[in-house]
């Protein structure tokens, strides 16, 4: 069996970001999404995609070589950013979908 803590460092906080997600979506009542509307779920899928990609290119960079090199350093930081940068897109999802309701009077 394959210990993914191990593996993916930062699945501990992507799994609590997940369940925050999951308890965010029981409060508002989400059930079904609406017609037009991004999904929380696969913003949350495409976030774990990222960071799986991510851990994926850094062993295969430090397989290929462990001293320090600046394109390897370089291809790294860029993978880094896809992380952050589908992170961002889905507190902006999040946005959209659940601010509506933590607002809707009555």
């Amino acid at each position: 069996m394959v210990n993914i803590w191990a593996i993916f460092p930062r699945s501990p906080s992507l799994g609590f970001e997940t369940i925050i997600d999951l308890l965010c979506r029981t409060a508002a009542r989400r059930v079904h999404q609406q017609l037009g509307q991004p999904s929380p779920v696969f913003a949350i899928a495409f976030v774990w995609l990222s960071e799986a990609m991510n851990t994926a290119l850094e062993f295969l960079a430090d397989e290929v070589s462990e001293e320090k090199r600046e394109r390897i350093g370089k291809s790294k930081d860029i993978a880094a950013f896809g992380v952050l940068a589908s992170a961002a897109a889905a507190i902006v999802i999040g946005g959209i979908v659940f601010l509506p309701h933590l607002f809707k009077a009555g």
